[in-house]
C-alpha cells in the first residue's frame, strides 16, 4: 500500500496528463494522498482471518486473542474516507466488464506490437490511464501479481476515472476485504487503514509497527514531450547529477578528518556525544520492543502447541482404556456393538438334509433352498461330520422323500440307495458350484 505524492505528479504534469484532475473530480484525491500509520503484518493477517462484517455495518475481529468491534462509519472517520451519497456508484454491484469494453481507450498501436498486444493490456493506453491504473493498484484496489493486464473490476473502476463519476469508497474497501479473506491466493490489502482501526482499540504501543506507508511516485509515461536540459529526466540532467555525486564522494572527509573539522570545540563534541547517546537509547528501545513482541508470539505458539499435545494425550488415554476394557471380553462381546449387515437377500425355505458317503467318512449335508429377490433360486450347503447336524434327528425319518422331492433333477448326480435313510451323493457339490 502506498500514498500518492501529488506534488510530484503536479510538478511533472506533462508526463501525467489528467491524472490529478480525474482523482479530484471523483473526490478521492485527498484520501489516496494522505500518509497513514505504520502497520504490523501479523496483526493485519489476524484481522483478515477473524474479521466479520454484519449487515448493520458492524465489524468484529480478533487481535492477539481479544475480541474487538467497531462500525464502518467510525472506521471511515478514522481514515478520512469520503462520505457516501445515495446516488454514488457501487463498484461491485455492477457486473465486471470484459476487455472488449476498453477498445476505445488505446492509442494507435505500432505494427510490430499488433501481434502480441491485445485488449486488456496496460500498454499503449491513452495518456494518463496507465498512471491511473498504477495508482489504483496501490491505493483503492490493491493487487499484486501480473500488472500487465486488467483483471476483474479493475476495468469498471478505471472507467469511473476515465469519465469521472463518484463512487462508494468504503463499500469498495469492505467488499474487497471480504473477497480477499475468502480467497487465500490474494494479497492482504488496505494494511494502513486496517491498522488505524486496530490502533483505535489496542493503542499504538502494544505491537511493533515496522512497515512504513511509503509514497508512490509513478514512472513517467511514454508521451511525446519536448525535453530540455532543465528536465530531471533528460540525459544532460542525469549526467550532471552523476558528476555532482562523484565530486561529493571525493570531497567527503574520513572519520578522523570529520572529527577535526566538525568537532573543534568542546561544545560540539558534547553535542555529538549527546546525539550518539540518544541514537543508542532509541536503538535499545526498539530492540526491547522487538524482544517483547517475539516473547508474546512465542508464548502464543507454545500455548497452542500445549493444547494440541493435551488433545493427543487425551485421545491416546481414551484408546488405551477402550483396549483394556476390550481385552477382558471375548471377541464376540467386544464387537457386539458393530452392526452386522445381512449377507444376502435370500429368503431361506425349510432345510433339506442328506447323509452322504464322501470318501471313507460319513457326512451330513444340509441343503437350504432360498429365493433371491423373488426371482432366482439359490441353494446353501452346510456339511456336518457324522450326525452332528442339529436338524438331522428331526428330519431323519422323512429325509429321503423330502430330499428327492425338494432338489431339482438337474442338481442331482449319481444317487444310489443304500438303506431307508441314507443316500450316497457323488457329484452334487460340483453341480451346485456350476449352478
Amino acid at each position: 500500500m502506498r500514498w500518492v505524492d501529488w506534488s510530484y505528479i503536479d510538478d511533472n504534469e506533462d508526463h501525467f496528463p489528467r491524472v490529478h484532475e480525474s482523482f479530484r473530480l471523483d473526490g478521492v484525491d485527498t484520501f489516496v494522498g494522505q500518509k497513514l500509520t505504520k502497520w504490523n503484518d501479523e496483526l493485519i493477517m489476524q484481522f483478515y482471518s477473524t474479521s466479520h462484517f454484519y449487515p448493520n455495518w458492524k465489524i468484529v475481529w480478533m487481535s492477539e486473542g481479544t475480541r474487538y468491534q467497531n462500525t464502518i462509519t467510525e472506521w471511515a472517520k478514522l481514515t478520512n474516507a469520503p462520505e457516501e451519497a445515495k446516488d454514488d456508484i457501487d463498484v461491485y454491484a455492477e457486473r465486471n466488464k470484459d476487455h472488449n469494453s476498453m477498445a476505445n481507450k488505446y492509442k494507435e498501436i505500432p505494427d510490430k506490437a499488433l501481434e502480441r498486444n491485445k485488449l486488456g493490456s496496460v500498454y499503449f493506453l491513452l495518456s494518463g490511464l496507465a498512471t491511473m491504473n498504477t495508482i489504483l493498484r496501490h491505493t483503492l484496489l490493491p493487487k499484486l501479481g501480473d500488472h500487465r493486464m486488467f483483471r476483474g473490476h479493475s476495468i469498471n473502476l478505471l472507467q469511473l476515472f476515465y469519465l469521472p463519476q463518484k463512487f462508494k469508497v468504503m463499500s469498495l474497501i469492505v467488499e474487497t476485504i471480504k473477497r480477499i479473506a475468502a480467497d487465500q491466493m490474494k494479497s492482504c490489502g488496505y494494511a494502513p487503514h486496517i491498522q488505524m482501526l486496530i490502533n483505535s482499540k489496542m493503542g499504538k504501543g502494544v505491537y511493533l509497527l515496522d512497515k512504513e506507508h511509503l509514497p508512490l511516485r509513478p514512472d513517467h509515461e511514454d508521451n511525446s514531450v519536448v525535453m530540455d536540459a532543465s528536465d530531471p529526466t533528460s540525459v544532460e540532467a542525469q549526467e550532471k547529477r552523476a558528476k555532482a555525486k562523484s565530486q561529493k564522494a571525493t570531497k567527503m572527509p574520513n572519520d578522523e578528518e570529520a572529527s577535526q573539522v566538525f568537532l573543534k570545540s568542546k561544545q560540539d563534541q558534547l553535542g555529538y556525544l549527546i546525539q550518539a547517546t540518544l541514537r543508542i537509547e532509541k536503538g535499545l528501545a526498539t530492540l526491547t520492543q522487538n524482544q517483547e513482541s517475539l516473547e508474546r508470539t512465542f508464548e502464543t505458539k507454545l500455548h497452542d502447541l500445549d493444547v494440541k499435545v493435551t488433545e493427543i494425550q487425551t485421545s491416546v488415554e481414551k484408546n488405551q482404556e477402550e483396549l483394556e476394557d476390550r481385552s477382558d471380553k471375548t471377541t464376540t462381546d467386544a464387537y457386539q456393538r458393530v452392526p452386522k449387515r445381512q449377507r444376502t437377500a435370500a429368503v431361506v425355505v425349510s432345510p433339506r438334509l442328506v447323509r452322504c458317503h464322501l470318501g471313507a467318512s460319513v457326512k451330513i449335508v444340509e441343503l437350504n433352498q432360498g429365493v433371491c429377490k423373488g426371482k432366482e433360486t439359490a441353494y446353501f450347503v452346510k456339511i456336518y461330520p457324522s450326525e452332528a447336524s442339529p436338524s438331522w434327528a428331526m428330519f431323519c425319518e422323512t429325509l429321503y422323500a423330502t430330499v428327492v422331492e425338494g432338489i431339482p433333477n438337474s442338481l442331482i448326480g449319481t444317487i444310489a440307495m443304500k438303506d431307508q435313510d441314507c443316500i450316497v451323493v457323488t457329484t452334487i457339490f460340483n453341480l451346485l458350484f456350476d449352478k
